[in-house]
């Protein structure tokens, strides 16, 4: 039985000192991953685990056996350093390439993130390894001279500073360059970091090595536990894609912490509040009302000759008065992933042409691909929310939900774009007299258009059967024009039909701000169009986008921002102009098959006079400007015509037209019978809705706030008691003598703080020194220290009766401590020391 008990204790000894070997290698090893896999470095990882961990086990016994020996660890870190100099001076050009290859990744992706410019490290290459080798190469060097120093401070006296210095700048490395380690590798680390430091040795510690290494093991088991749980709640792949969340919460704060404080403010009182856009929902609101406050602003190139598009949701479905993104339609995933795997899709197909074209483009335009740069700051239009302008000079991006999305999240950010060509783009489809290339340069390429034809023409021509009278009635309409619809891929009738839906819809509808709701059961294009004849951007936009569907022509609905020329002309001149609530808009985005999804709006008072004169005439912003004329499109505009001089007339472009300012107010025969009969249905309703929303949002911020903290309250509870159990478990295990050693031991750190420091004093002394520390009278802390010089320089005589004189004494001090503490230190003693 003995010798039974004798190797389980052997066994129990070598897990116990194993596990603190795997700290400190998973440690090191998780973070070095971490940065390499931040900065995409090219290195051999199976050669690096395995020089790394027997690493670990060779400084485990190096060290072990050096603090034997007075400055033992002193003289081994040396020793380890003068190897490590005299290995760098024989692999000289080796580590230099490999630290040349590091800086000048991390610079790369540094300028690429925050779009600044710095000098990459210059470097005469004549070392013959590869970079793979050299790269590799310091890794584990690295590596290995952490494992040296941290294994120094580890084993015996566990300074977590020491692991902390060491292994947190290669955690955060990646976050400089809008990055985060692997999943696996961030939760090791954070795993192990709690072990370390849930175990760390404090000066007067009375916790031995044994219980630290007893106490590191159950913390990386419950980590361990909890990261297989979050394995199942936040798998890997789940965790990928909310990293732009991480990332975005960092670039936050540091653009906030740049802010003035005015536009801090701001975006802090819109945090909780609705999306400033629709996002494709369309007849749920009574009316809406706008107070001129500032969403964005906007500073950097712009062509201020022209309006200015900034997309931030694209609608493909239309379903049950409300855009629908096909992202999550399988079928539609996996034909978009056969584009993007040719390189060509819609959302880039600008791109190919500029690149297939370059300066040999043919439209007479001068600077037709000049790129510029605009800075947005999102103050208030929604965070997570993105505007991108036409076209930037990748693609756009878009999240599941038909959200724009952006490489680099934050809320503020700057996107590179082309600001001339997305006019020419406009042209060539609505005027159909420009064009950038001659037709040899369109058959080079007809097939990759013809596929991006065929994928246009299967996912944006949906059409549901709620408006099939609408667009019945919109076919004979086209037919009384003599206008046929389009066919396959031919272009020819596309400028025809597109103004011939302006026509359609504007000819009896009007543009106000407060139509009403739409009745349950009924469709909003339809009412829009046959009865109501009463709406706003988002109603134009859907009309149209379904008639020019049901005509042959694919087409998306899109919404933004929209800033007209006038409101440009500040930020052309290098200024930051801010772009108000009223600049919501939405318009659609209709497909041709040479340029792609081009934008065209079909409201009345944006008007695209300034590009093509196929559309409807439409009048002035200033019509919108007061309560009398809103809604009133064709209302006098003659008069505002003469306010022009006659010679720039034609020249100029038809401004857009700006929501209604908060100031205005509602047409009272807005307000329908059918619609007040339905119960509710009242502008009211609309604003408790909002509330109910905005109420709601908060609720589960709050939810969601709680229970974070909760769960951080549940771990730092969960160590004391852990610690708490352990330290009471050993005592049990001990004579009276040296339970009483440990328990002073235990209380000495409190002590210390008082000032109260053991220096050989008498029993009298020391008694008193104590008890005015402790604000105590002297006779009560007499017996507690008699008991403690006896325990430790007294005979072995201590009695039941004596521990429980020293246990009283000793809980009537503890007591006092936190009487006379503040409640930051009470959390300390509470949770650090576990008094």
């Amino acid at each position: 039985m003995k010798d039974l008990r004798t190797r389980n204790n052997k066994l129990i000894n070598f897990i116990l000192e194993f596990s603190q070997v795997l700290l400190v290698f998973l440690g090191v090893y998780s973070a070095i991953m971490c940065a390499a896999f931040g900065l995409e470095l090219s290195f051999d990882r199976g050669l690096l685990t395995l020089v790394m961990f027997l690493a670990s086990v060779l400084f485990y016994g190096l060290f072990s056996v050096l603090e034997t020996f007075r400055r033992g660890k002193l003289y081994g870190i040396l020793g380890i350093t003068a190897f490590y100099a005299v290995l760098m001076f024989r692999f000289l050009g080796a580590v230099k390439k490999g630290w040349v290859t590091i800086i000048n990744s991390f610079l790369k992706q540094f300028m690429n993130y925050t779009g600044s410019t710095l000098n990459l490290l210059a470097y005469k290459d004549t070392e013959s390894a590869s970079v793979t080798f050299c790269t590799t190469l310091v890794l584990i060097l690295l590596g290995v001279y952490f494992v040296a120093l941290i294994s120094a401070f580890f084993y015996r006296k566990r300074r977590s500073t020491v692991f902390i210095v060491l292994t947190i700048p290669l955690v955060f490395v990646p976050l400089a360059v809008g990055r985060m380690g692997y999943f696996s590798n961030l939760l090791t680390y954070l795993v192990v970091l709690i072990a370390v430091v849930g175990s760390r040795h404090l000066r007067t510690d009375a916790t031995d090595r044994r219980m630290r290494q007893k106490l590191s093991l159950i913390l990386m088991i419950v980590g361990l536990a909890v990261g297989g749980l979050s394995y199942f709640v936040v798998p890997p792949e789940r965790y990928e894609r909310n990293e732009n969340k991480i990332l975005q919460a960092k670039n936050s704060v540091i653009a906030l912490a740049n802010w003035s404080a005015e536009d801090v403010f701001t975006w802090v009182k819109s945090y909780f509040n609705d999306d400033a856009i629709d996002y494709g929902r369309i007849g749920k609101k009574n009316e809406v009302s706008y107070s001129g406050e500032t969403l964005v602003k906007i500073s950097g190139k712009v062509n201020a000759d022209y309006g200015l598009y900034l997309k931030g949701y694209v609608g493909d479905t239309y379903e049950n008065n409300r855009w629908y993104s096909l992202t999550r339609n399988e079928e539609y995933v996996q034909d978009l992933q056969k584009l993007e795997d040719s390189a060509v899709t819609l959302d880039n197909w600008h791109v190919q042409l500029r690149n297939e074209l370059g300066e040999n483009e043919t439209s007479g335009v001068s600077g037709i691909w000049n790129q510029g740069t605009l800075r947005i700051r999102n103050l208030a239009f929604g965070y997570g929310n993105y505007l991108v302008p036409y076209l930037p000079a990748d693609s756009f991006k878009y999240e599941d939900n038909g959200h724009i999305t952006i490489e680099h999240p934050g809320i503020d950010y700057v996107v590179t774009y082309y600001p001339v060509y997305p006019v020419v783009q406009r042209k060539g489809v609505l005027d159909g007299n420009i064009s950038i290339a001659n037709h040899v340069f369109w058959e080079g390429n007809a097939v990759e258009r013809q596929q991006l034809t065929e994928f246009a023409r299967k996912y944006y021509m949906q059409v549901p059967e709620t408006v099939k009278g609408v667009c019945d009635d919109f076919s004979a309409f086209l037919k009384e024009r003599g206008i046929q619809a389009v066919t396959g891929g031919d272009s020819g009738y596309e400028a025809k039909i597109i103004a011939a839906v302006k026509d359609y819809i504007m000819k009896d509808t009007e543009y106000t701000l407060a139509p009403g709701k739409t009745p349950s059961g009924k469709d909003s294009v339809g009412y829009f169009l046959t009865e109501n004849k009463k709406g706003y951007c988002v109603y134009y936009a859907t009309a149209a986008t379904v008639l020019l569907r049901s005509a042959g022509v694919p087409a998306r609905y899109a919404e933004g921002m929209y800033v007209p020329k006038e409101e440009l002309a500040e930020c052309d001149k290098g200024k930051e102009i801010a772009v108000p609530d009223r600049n919501a808009h939405a318009w659609v985005e209709v497909y041709n098959e040479k340029y792609g999804f081009v934008p065209v709006e079909v409201t009345p008072g944006f008007g695209e006079e300034g590009v093509s004169n196929t559309s409807t005439e439409n009048t002035d912003n200033n019509n919108h400007e007061n309560a009398e004329g809103q809604g009133k499109m064709d209302e006098k505009p003659e008069e505002k015509i003469e306010e022009k001089p006659e010679e720039k007339i034609e020249e100029k472009p038809k401004e857009a037209t700006p929501t209604p300012v908060v100031s205005e107010t509602p047409q009272e025969d807005m307000i329908f019978d059918d619609i007040e009969r339905d119960g509710d249905n009242t502008s009211s309703n609309a604003a408790s809705e909002g509330g109910s929303s905005k109420t709601s949002r908060i609720i589960w911020k709050i939810v969601e706030i709680t229970v974070i903290v909760l769960l951080v309250l549940a771990v730092i509870e969960g160590q004391r008691r852990i610690r708490k159990y352990i330290f009471e478990r050993n005592l049990r295990r001990l004579r009276m003598r040296k339970r009483i050693r440990m328990v002073h031991h235990h209380l000495n750190v409190l002590l210390v703080q008082r000032g109260v420091v053991y220096r050989r004093q008498t029993m009298a002394e020391y008694t008193k020194e104590i008890s005015v520390a402790m604000e105590m009278p002297y006779d009560k802390i007499y017996d507690y220290v008699t008991l403690v010089y006896r325990a430790r320089f007294g005979p072995d005589d201590i009695t039941e009766e004596d521990m429980a004189v020293f246990r009283i004494t000793y809980e009537n001090i503890r007591r006092k401590a936190y009487e006379n503490a503040k409640l930051l230190k009470k959390i300390y003693y509470m949770y650090i020391m576990v008094l």
